[in-house]
């Protein structure tokens, strides 16, 4: 607020974005003209972004998308972030958007799985090693907890993804301590994070 009194914006509307007191010696005259990049500066950070700066093919979506919740658009809604996203990808990649790039779209609109499914592909879930296979299963088992992904939609593909990555989680822990020579250890780990989601015991007499 005190910036925006003390200097006035161009109100021609060009690159230079703020303006220089519009010539009547403002108090930001003299740092304006020691350090000239000090305008933009100002610009982006009261939100009002040169144009020059938002085009800059150098700077990335995520740059640019950074750049407009920060300063532009700070008060924009949750359910609209996805569509800001894919406006800003698709400007800057000239409509054309890469596979990650619409994995982030997906997890930005709210598609739980999806970042289950890129724990799992990208994060080391897949490569047998016990902590990431372990991390992406137990995070599995909160989202369907937290009702982000509903048991119905975890058991509608061919395979439970739950029960998949539990079984996955339990196969590279015993793998990695069976390589430390250390096969009991690793059979009580695996049995602590299958336990808590085998079916109930029969009750004795029961049919």
């Amino acid at each position: 607020d005190v910036i925006k009194r003390e200097a006035a914006f161009s109100s021609s509307g060009s690159s230079e974005g703020f303006g220089l007191g519009g010539g009547h010696g403002g108090a930001l005259d003299a740092l304006f003209r020691r350090f000239p990049p000090l305008q933009q500066i100002l610009s982006v950070l009261v939100g009002k972004v040169p144009p020059n700066i938002a085009n800059d093919p150098s700077l990335t979506w995520s740059e640019a998308f950074l750049m407009e919740l920060l300063y532009s658009r700070p008060d924009i809604g949750p359910e609209n972030i996805a569509a800001r996203a894919n406006a800003i990808m698709a400007r800057k990649g000239d409509g054309r958007k890469h596979a990650l790039d619409e994995i982030i779209l997906s997890i930005m609109g709210g598609s739980a799985g999806q970042v289950v499914e890129t724990m799992f592909s990208l994060c080391g879930g897949s490569s047998g090693a016990a902590l990431p296979a372990t991390v992406t299963s137990l995070f599995c088992n909160l989202l369907i907890d937290a009702g982000c992904i509903s048991s119905e939609e975890a058991s509608s593909l061919s395979t439970n993804i739950q029960i998949e990555l539990l079984i996955l989680a339990a196969e590279a822990i015993l793998s990695s301590f069976s390589v430390q020579e250390q096969s009991n250890v690793g059979v009580r780990a695996a049995v602590r994070l299958l336990l808590p989601h085998a079916p109930p015991r029969r009750i004795e007499g029961e049919v």
